[in-house]
């Protein structure tokens, strides 16, 4: 997902976006089944996903970003034997995780904060561009994996599933993080 633009009018940066954010509901809603979204990738006109059901291996599904919607996102896994409730419309409460929450829940509530709202990644006060490749469940955390213009290794956002409540503007927090990094020497892993 190119993160580039410094205005609001940027659709494939939306709809990248937006699929995270069906993604996270799709996730919480079904945490307590196991399913395990295991990586999020965001490139090209397709989100790629790594799911892993409850007790079976690891598969992939496409989702196309033109009709990325929970029906859509549910349809897919769907059509591949994968067994999942259905994400209800968002009704706007965040609903952020209790500090003794499953690391899927704690899981789906990172990848929302991510992909809740389009101006951390546009208009606000952003030094660098580049690309969000991947979003992963780590042992622990959730990584959030950047390419930044002019710097040569990736950068990794390791979000701790500790302390949910320090995540509101996560996204904000994020961009801040990569613009003190972006330009100096040394390690490309930020913990959060």
């Amino acid at each position: 997902m190119r993160i580039d633009a410094l205005n609001e009018d940027r659709p494939e940066l939306v709809a990248g976006l937006r699929l995270l954010y069906n993604v996270a509901a799709t996730q919480r809603v079904n945490a307590a089944e196991g399913l395990t979204f295991a990586s999020i990738r965001l490139n090209g006109d397709r989100g790629r996903c790594t799911v892993i059901p409850a007790g079976n291996t690891a598969l992939e599904c496409h989702v196309d970003y033109s009709i990325s919607s929970r029906d859509a996102l549910r349809d897919t896994l769907a059509a591949q034997g994968v067994p999942l409730r259905t994400a209800a419309a968002d009704d706007g409460v965040l609903g952020m995780p209790k500090d003794d929450d499953s690391p899927l829940i704690q899981h789906a509530w990172i990848i929302k904060m991510i992909a809740y709202g389009v101006d951390p990644w546009t208009v606000y006060g952003r030094s660098w561009s580049g690309d969000l490749l991947e979003i992963r469940l780590s042992h622990g955390s959730t990584e959030a994996i950047f390419r930044i213009d002019g710097v040569t290794p990736l950068v990794t956002v390791d979000i701790s599933h500790a302390e949910p409540a320090r995540r509101l503007g996560l996204n904000y927090t994020i961009v801040d993080r990569i613009s003190r990094l972006v330009g100096e020497e040394g390690e490309y892993t930020i913990q959060l």
